[in-house]
């Protein structure tokens, strides 16, 4: 074993070296090099994962503990919410309700539906803080009621939804300002501006989706002050005043809670 910065030796088809190694949620959290103790990282691709470091001596429960960095003298910790189905989930209703792809439809879709139905998003199963793998994933009201549109947005709230639980788990701990966004879903504006809605926290938006890439190679440079510091903020979405979109998520807690209550 060795720590994520050490000297792991050259790549094998060319003389590079290998100088920091670890999976990509840590390297995500070091996109836009060392951030704020106060902030929380989510990247939303196939699934989603909400970070923050941790500050207390554990996770809240039924949340995941990861190393974010260490070397031969240190290592620190996060915290790690996951969110199983989210591109995964628009793939899977495409999938069921032969729809085309719904990428350049999204954002339209999301300003143009205004009280979508509840979707039950349990595509892979259920992840933190739940971890349940025995509930059928389902639309209320059902499917055939609504709109492509419709579903398509139910799908985008759930998503945000079961990362929002994740991020009020972590609120009972430790204090957050603001969220960073990164991922192929934080291209579209409007998940950004539900996201920071639903918490009514600042949500910024990174200049460059590929935030793993971006934090392995700083880790890998030795961790530079210099880290394109202008980059560092992006695109900033300041929280506006949604109550639908509030209500919807309460009932969601209480529909899955339900559900999860009558298959146990």
């Amino acid at each position: 074993c060795k720590p994520v910065a050490a000297d792991y030796g050259l790549l094998k088809t060319i003389d590079v070296p290998v100088t920091a190694v670890c999976g990509d949620q840590s390297a995500a959290w070091f996109a836009n090099g060392r951030p704020r103790a106060t902030s929380a990282h989510i990247n939303i691709g196939s699934g989603a994962f909400v970070l923050a470091g941790l500050t207390a001596a554990r996770a809240p429960d039924g949340l995941l503990t990861s190393i974010a960095f260490s070397d031969t003298d240190s290592c620190e910790y996060l915290v790690e919410g996951t969110v199983n189905g989210a591109g995964s989930a628009l793939q899977w209703l495409q999938s069921v309700r032969d729809m085309p792809a719904v990428d350049t439809h999204l954002n339209d879709w999301l300003q143009q539906t205004g009280n979508p139905p509840l979707f039950l998003n349990t595509i892979g199963g259920l992840g933190s803080p739940w971890w349940r793998h025995d509930v059928e994933p389902c639309f209320v009201p059902a499917m055939d009621k609504h709109s492509d549109a419709e579903l398509a947005v139910a799908v985008i709230e759930s998503m945000l939804f079961l990362l929002q639980y994740n991020i009020d788990q972590i609120l009972l701990q430790q204090t957050l300002l603001d969220l960073r966004l990164s991922g192929g879903l934080s291209r579209v504006p409007l998940v950004c501006q539900k996201l920071a809605n639903l918490s009514e926290l600042p949500v910024y938006r990174s200049v460059d989706p590929e935030a793993s890439a971006r934090g392995i190679a700083w880790l890998a440079a030795g961790q530079p002050q210099q880290w394109l510091t202008e980059a560092t903020e992006g695109e900033r979405f300041q929280p506006q005043t949604d109550p639908g979109l509030k209500a919807r998520y309460r009932l969601f807690v209480e529909t899955l809670s339900e559900r999860l209550e009558a298959t146990a």
